[in-house]
């Protein structure tokens, strides 16, 4: 690239990284960020420069690429469910999050369960139902290390237990 009084070189020539930007004619360009989920990448670069005077200087530079975090995503739609009054209930929430980032790890909430019941911090919700009640939404949310956060709601009632009766 040539600017006023001198050149500026960039080196190595060639593909910087797929997608990323590259080196051509002197000149760093960047095109669209890859999703970087595993590795923290890096790449050294020198950059040299001259002007007209015969003067020059050169730099080595190095750029570190890193994941940015993104959001826990929904992988389905909780179906409704029933618990029984005085009956153990278990209701796996974390089927339905995942997240993208590599070693991520989700921890839930709820709120609107029914009496008895709760959820752990690993997505399960589990408990004895200790009051009956017509199906309610409960919003379930999963919340990823950085804080970025994702919601469901899971329409869940209470009834009681159907006795059976013998002849």
């Amino acid at each position: 690239a040539t600017g006023p009084g001198g050149v500026l070189i960039i080196s190595p020539e060639g593909k910087l990284l797929e997608g990323l930007g590259r080196v051509s004619d002197g000149q760093l360009r960047f095109g669209t960020a890859q999703n970087f989920e595993t590795d923290t990448q890096s790449h050294t670069l020198r950059i040299a420069f001259s002007d007209s005077m015969g003067h020059s200087a050169q730099q080595t530079i190095t750029v570190r690429l890193r994941d940015v975090n993104e959001a826990p995503v929904l992988i389905g739609t909780p179906p409704a469910a029933q618990a029984l009054l005085g009956q153990m209930f278990e209701f796996k929430a974390n089927a339905y999050f995942t997240d993208v980032d590599a070693n991520d790890r989700l921890r839930y909430s709820a709120t609107g369960l029914p009496e008895g019941l709760s959820i752990s911090a690993d997505g399960v919700i589990t408990g004895v139902p200790t009051k009956t009640g017509a199906p309610a939404q409960v919003q379930i949310t999963a919340t990823d290390l950085g804080g970025l956060s994702r919601s469901t709601s899971l329409t869940l009632g209470v009834v009681e237990r159907l006795d059976v009766v013998s002849v």
